[in-house]
């Protein structure tokens, strides 16, 4: 039978005429050794206090006393300490997208949530990682390392005086057959056919520009400029038949796109310009704080939406049933290859972040040179 005075974390009691809350709490000794120890505290007159009201004060007392920051952060479990300081303190200040990356990655580590930080050994971790490798990708067991790695690296901001254990797991590369391929000059007009609209136009922008679809339904109308003159967006002189990319759409959330050098300015194909002129003559919403990709209510539309219902099918119907949004823009860059254009120029259409240097000190998204491979490259990789 359940005990009545029992809290979690604590326990209620009345002692003469007083209610006393008694718990445990974290602290040091004289000599600095990290301890746990019993601590009472009152928390008023029992004839004034109902025993609701006083389970309520012990509730909040404990609360309090086993906080993060009450904790010494070896003494925390890693289960504890990422859903008390990590999330709350990092992991909320990234955009949406973040936020779903570490909730998706950090649950790989559940095994090792009771195991306190200061226990926390390298080949525990690398056994579970190990385990991960036999079954995910090598680019998805990355991830997951890096994710421990960051949430470790929060803890010694926070004043942990253990190490990074995350940057000695190795590992295990297996090789794969490549599922996921790019699309051939023969089979783009095949997809594009089966397509229907707003998946046909969202297909061709990831291929001509490699846009991906995030950043193609973040598109306002305001972002592009179909003339053959260039006009000004807020404070960015768009030239003609271009596009600038300044957000992007994830999970129904509009945001910016994933990183700062994913903001660009994109030439598009004459043969796009007209395709995009098409859509906005028979949209409902033309305005130019309107989506390009807009359904009927105004929103942008989900991808998982038009993955299931449009790509999908469409890959079905085909021959190509592994077709995905990343195949465009990994036609793209293959195009690119294949058409013997420079590979600066797929850099800057394809806003790669780690191609900084590059990025900032020899390419520009907008250049005519830009321009001329974009056009020659949709001539290429669609022909018709």
């Amino acid at each position: 039978m359940r005990r009545r005075n029992a809290l979690q974390g604590g326990y209620l009691r009345k002692e003469g005429s007083s209610w006393l809350v008694t718990y445990r709490e974290y602290g040091l000794d004289a000599m600095g050794v990290r301890q746990k120890r019993r601590v009472s505290k009152n928390l008023g007159p029992s004839d004034v206090l109902t025993r609701e009201e006083a389970e309520r004060r012990a509730r909040d007392v404990i609360l309090r006393a086993t906080t993060c920051d009450a904790k010494p952060i070896d003494m925390m479990t890693l289960g504890d300490f990422i859903k008390g300081s990590f999330f709350p303190q990092y992991v909320t200040l990234k955009q949406y997208g973040g936020q779903q990356h570490y909730r998706n990655m950090l649950k790989h580590w559940w095994p090792l949530y009771k195991t306190e930080l200061r226990d926390l050994t390298a080949p525990a971790a690398q056994e579970l990682l190990d385990v991960k490798a036999r079954k995910l990708s090598t680019e998805t067991v990355r991830k997951i390392k890096h994710a421990l790695s960051a949430v470790l690296e929060h803890a010694l901001r926070r004043g942990w005086e253990g190490r990074n254990i995350a940057k000695l797991l190795l590992i295990q590369r297996v090789t794969r057959v490549r599922r996921i391929p790019a699309l051939t000059p023969e089979q783009v007009p095949v997809a594009l056919r089966e397509l229907p609209s707003p998946s046909l136009e969202l297909a061709t922008l990831g291929m001509a520009l490699s846009l991906g679809v995030t950043e193609a339904l973040g598109l306002q109308w305001i972002d592009l400029n179909l003339e053959d003159a260039p006009k000004v967006v807020i404070d960015e002189v768009l030239p003609a038949r271009s596009l600038i990319v300044l957000r992007s759409v994830y999970k129904g959330r509009v945001g910016p796109p994933k990183n700062s050098r994913r903001v660009r300015v994109l030439p598009i194909p004459v043969r796009v310009v007209e395709m995009l002129k098409k859509r906005r003559e028979g949209a409902k919403f033309a305005r130019d704080e309107d989506f390009v990709f807009a359904t009927s209510s105004g929103k942008t539309y989900s991808e998982d939406m038009l993955r299931s219902r449009q790509l999908k099918p469409a890959g079905e119907r085909a021959g190509m049933p592994w077709l995905t949004w990343s195949v465009f823009r990994k036609t793209h860059a293959t195009g690119f290859q294949a058409a013997g254009l420079p590979v600066l120029d797929m850099i800057a259409t394809m806003g790669h972040s780690n191609y900084r240097t590059t990025f900032e000190h020899y390419v520009r998204g907008g250049s005519e040179r830009s321009r001329e491979s974009l056009e020659t490259l949709w001539s290429f990789i669609n022909p018709e």
